[in-house]
């Protein structure tokens, strides 16, 4: 078919390339059949053909539906009316909401009629046999299945990859062989967080601080009990004790925190 020949004609462009070339040269296709330019029509499918294969990431549904369709616009003009028909539906599955501008296909076209038939002419689905390292995009959405009534634009590649194969399948045609995976790459892993270790030193190191603290302040609490047993007058007696049962209460309080803080050591040591 003519589609088939102007496949092999066009010659190979270096990959990878992305959708925005691809996008330009379904544009040109479009606006060609509005002007009823035949030779530019195929002109820019062919140009469309060679594109696909250095596609670099899976293509838009929305892009693939409209690459579908220019090819049913060609097959139209070369009167193979089953061969549009099948395209057609390959485009409105790829994208359900795509529609031909009006100015390619106004109101009353036969192309029209045909596009418009088509939804729902889907056909039969068979499974894509895909070793688990690759994924494969069929018209532009990730599948393991493909239609057997309708052409397909078929890509695959790893993870994180360039893919590795884009190319459009005939209606009924065997699929290519899909590319081998690659020997020493390995799908991404997450790598677990490591688990904070836990120290117990400035536990001890505060548990000490505080112990000597409290030794301290219990020897000035006993100097300050000798001085309160040699006051001379009341008032003086009074000033001491108040001295005395401040240092004793700040030495308890100071021991405390370094029983706390051994406590804290010992248990950070079993946990």
């Amino acid at each position: 078919m003519l589609i088939s020949l102007l496949a092999l004609a066009i010659p190979a462009v270096a990959a990878p390339c992305g959708a925005d070339v691809l996008e330009a040269a379904v544009t040109h296709g479009e606006q060609a059949f509005a002007a009823r330019d035949k030779p530019a029509v195929l002109a820019a499918s062919g140009e469309a053909l060679a594109l696909v294969g250095c596609q670099g990431e899976a293509t838009p549904p929305l892009l693939v539906a409209r690459l579908h369709g220019l090819q049913a616009l060609v097959a139209f003009l070369e009167g193979e009316v089953t061969v549009a028909s099948r395209a057609f539906a390959a485009a409105r599955w790829a994208d359900p909401n795509y529609d031909f501008p009006s100015s390619a296909l106004p109101e009353g076209h036969p192309a029209r009629s045909s596009f418009e038939s088509a939804l729902g002419a889907h056909g039969t689905l068979e499974a894509i046999e895909a070793p688990p390292s690759l994924v494969v995009h069929v018209d532009g959405r990730p599948s393991l299945e493909r239609p057997t009534a309708r052409p397909l634009l078929l890509q695959a590649g790893a993870v994180a990859q360039p893919l590795a194969l884009s190319t459009l399948v005939a209606s009924g045609a065997p699929l290519p062989e899909l590319p081998a995976p690659q020997e020493g790459v390995a799908l991404p892993t997450a790598t677990p967080a490591a688990t904070p270790k836990r120290t117990s030193w400035p536990w001890f190191a505060g548990a000490a601080a505080s112990g000597l603290a409290s030794g301290g302040l219990y020897l000035a609490s006993l100097g300050a009990e000798d001085n309160y047993y040699a006051s001379e007058t009341k008032e003086q007696a009074e000033e001491r004790r108040a001295r005395v049962n401040g240092l004793t209460v700040a030495a308890s309080a100071t021991l405390g925190l370094a029983v706390a803080g051994v406590a804290g050591g010992v248990v950070t040591l079993v946990w």
